[in-house]
């Protein structure tokens, strides 16, 4: 449980889902850096998240693998700048990051090839991918 976050501050897990759902400002922050995964899944259908917002989730280290799942579940999943961050991360779920990486774009695979902390298998995905573009 990150420091500063409501489940650090023995907020409840209920009371958590319901404020992440209108949520804004300081508060939103705090509901980002839940570890369970509702939570975070109430928050990404809140009209005050934004693309920046999840791109933050699904960078963040160390994350729950059901978090991140989360996140490509929602209505960012299919946002470039999201699926890079899921992918990078290295403790995204590797059947999640199998299925993102083929849809990335040349230079995000280079990017993925070069990563420190990406599994192997994932690294051997794009450079396959990579070398048939």
């Amino acid at each position: 449980v990150k420091k500063g976050s409501l489940a650090d501050a023995g907020e409840t897990l209920g009371r958590r889902k319901s404020l992440a759902r209108t949520a804004t400002g300081v508060l939103l922050s705090k509901i980002l850096d839940d570890p369970d995964a509702q939570v975070i899944q109430n928050a990404l259908v809140n009209p005050h998240v934004t693309e920046d917002h999840a791109v933050r989730v699904a960078a963040r280290r160390p994350a729950p693998g059901s978090v991140l799942d989360a996140v490509a579940r929602s209505r960012f999943g299919n946002n470039a700048a999201v699926r890079r961050a899921l992918v990078l991360n290295p403790d995204c779920p590797l059947k999640l990051a199998q299925r993102l990486v083929s849809t990335m774009t040349p230079l995000d695979l280079h990017d993925v090839v070069h990563a420190t902390g990406v599994a192997k298998e994932v690294k051997a995905i794009a450079r396959r991918l990579l070398d048939s573009r």
